[in-house]
């Protein structure tokens, strides 16, 4: 990691919910908040609490920061990794 470069990882604090086209795909009071120098936080939500019924697998995983399975959500020009 290059000097100055944080990564922070805690618990979100607050309920989160994901919702595309007016369909919730993840509710969670357990979610973790992802910081990282430089880049938005993200955060990654437990699967038992993501509806994963209703997404499809995605495979291009190298540009996230914890290579780890998870779930992508993607939609509206944007992409969500969920944990």
């Amino acid at each position: 990691m290059a000097v100055g470069h944080t990564v922070k990882i805690i618990p979100a604090g607050h309920h989160i919910e994901v919702s595309v086209g007016g369909q919730k795909l993840a509710e969670s009071d357990r979610a973790m908040r992802l910081d990282e120098t430089g880049l938005p936080a993200r955060y990654y939500i437990p699967r038992e609490d993501v509806r994963t019924e209703l997404l499809r697998p995605h495979q291009a995983q190298d540009d996230l920061p914890v290579q780890r399975p998870g779930v992508v959500l993607v939609g509206a020009g944007r992409r969500r990794t969920l944990q």
